[in-house]
């Protein structure tokens, strides 16, 4: 074999050589490129696992809000039942004080009734003691006692007056049939017609009530 067959037959097989490793590296880089499609898939698809737990957080949240509503109605629900409860309460409170403060002012003043009604008794039994002084006055008048009789009527007189009795009926005095009682009528120069002439016995009233009304001489 000559120089120039040998030398031609070194370039032919340096030629498949190169093309032997242009294929290698054609395969390489094929082999190197991976389709997007398959890298998502073998990636499990990470954007729709990301979106499928987007979804699952948002419905927990709608979850979550709907039993935040729900207890906030049922709170709702329970603050007006208690605060009706209360406002009843409250008014029941007010009606019973109302009551008591009723209750209250008629008992005393059942009380005080009953111990003006004791006293107005007492009083009126008093009354033919109080005549008999007035009895003793006019024939004790050269009397020795006659001092003591009129100290002794007068001391009654203000006890008596102090607790709510005052007289009534005097000479002069309009007749007013609520607190006189006329037994008697005479004509009299100067004096006016329907005055008193004369008392022939006093009358009492006790806190505004009569206890007896005055027997008098009106002028007519």
């Amino acid at each position: 074999m000559t120089k120039k067959e040998t030398k031609m037959k070194q370039q032919k097989e340096d030629a498949v050589n190169t093309a032997n490793q242009t294929d290698q590296t054609e395969q390489t880089d094929q082999t190197d490129q991976t389709d997007p499609r398959e890298a998502i898939k073998e990636a499990g698809n990470p954007q729709k696992t990301e979106t499928c737990a987007g979804e699952e957080e948002g419905n927990a949240e709608a979850l979550a809000d709907g039993d935040l509503a729900a207890e906030n109605e049922s709170l709702k629900t329970e603050l007006e039942a208690l605060t009706a409860a209360r406002a009843e309460e409250a008014d029941q409170l007010l009606r019973l004080t109302a009551e008591f403060d009723n209750f209250r002012r008629r008992t005393l003043k059942e009380k005080d009734d009953l111990r003006l009604t004791a006293n107005a008794d007492l009083l009126s039994a008093l009354l033919p003691v109080l005549d008999n002084f007035d009895r003793a006055l006019l024939h004790a008048e050269n009397s020795p006692i006659l001092e003591g009789i009129q100290m002794v009527q007068k001391q009654l007189i203000d006890i008596l007056n102090s607790n709510g009795l005052i007289k009534v009926g005097n000479i002069g005095e309009a007749f007013d049939p609520k607190i006189h009682d006329a037994i008697m009528q005479e004509e009299k120069e100067g004096a006016a017609c329907g005055t008193i002439l004369e008392v022939l016995q006093p009358g009492y009233c006790f806190h505004d009530k009569l206890l007896r009304a005055a027997m008098v001489k009106v002028a007519k």
